[in-house]
């Protein structure tokens, strides 16, 4: 009886640990943050129209620094997010610029931002200057809540993404009766002469559940919106989703 109790007590404390320090590792915590995806800004040809000596107008071009239309923020459309190498990571910068004219989804930076300098053309969530940010493409995540923050129609992807959210719910609480189950299990054949196997066979357990566990949580950023663990952003997901 003390052996049983033993063995439980070093599975739970062994658990325990392994389970925090899985949900809340570092490097998870990296992966949750705020995805952008980016476009250097650069020198871009621009058609411009030339008056000669003869009075004649000719058509010419001009190279000048641009940016995606999609890139301009704020009421006046005179804002642009940018994404700056520090020592703390790759934080988001906001800039003040003037523009020009507009061609071809580009528009003509005059001043405020560098030539080089990554400005942000989409994100899979709420962006802020000072947030620090993982450089992405243009994954689904970015191009949901880019659509969703536009006004554009996403009906389409609702219902998938409800599939998604519902799946993996039930996959992270389907986890508490399995275990159960397993260590039932060990209690009931882990008898005798077989008694030392209890630990083993419940520590590869754990592992096995801490594995799942951190291949399942780390859901796509529209769901969750700022941590790893975050129950308002488990709410979000469920409002949008209609679940």
């Amino acid at each position: 009886m003390k052996t049983k109790r033993a063995a439980d007590f070093i599975f739970a404390v062994f658990f325990t640990v392994m389970l925090l320090l899985t949900m809340f590792a570092e490097d998870l915590y990296r992966l949750t943050l705020p995805k952008v995806a980016v476009e250097e800004v650069t020198r871009r040809a621009f058609a411009a129209e030339m008056t000669g000596k003869d009075g004649a107008v000719y058509e010419t071009w001009r190279t000048v620094p641009a940016i995606p239309t999609e890139a301009l923020l704020g009421d006046y459309g005179d804002m642009v997010y940018a994404v700056n190498e520090t020592e703390n990571g790759l934080i988001l910068v906001e800039y003040i610029v003037s523009t020009g004219e507009e061609s071809e989804g580009y528009i003509e930076i005059t001043g405020g931002i560098l030539t080089g300098t990554l400005a942000v053309i989409g994100s899979d969530r709420e962006i802020y200057p000072g947030q620090q940010v993982i450089i992405t493409g243009w994954d689904e995540s970015v191009a949901l809540h880019t659509a969703r923050e536009r006004g554009e129609d996403i009906s389409g992807y609702v219902q998938e993404m409800r599939k998604r959210l519902l799946t993996d719910i039930v996959c992270v609480v389907g986890v508490i009766p399995v275990t159960v189950v397993a260590v039932l299990l060990c209690n009931r054949f882990c008898k005798g002469r077989w008694r030392f196997l209890k630990v083993p066979a419940l520590i590869v357990w754990c592992i096995l559940v801490c594995l799942f566990l951190r291949a399942t949580i780390l859901l796509p950023g529209e769901w969750i919106p700022e941590k790893l663990i975050d129950w308002e952003g488990w709410k979000t997901n469920r409002e949008s989703f209609q679940l």
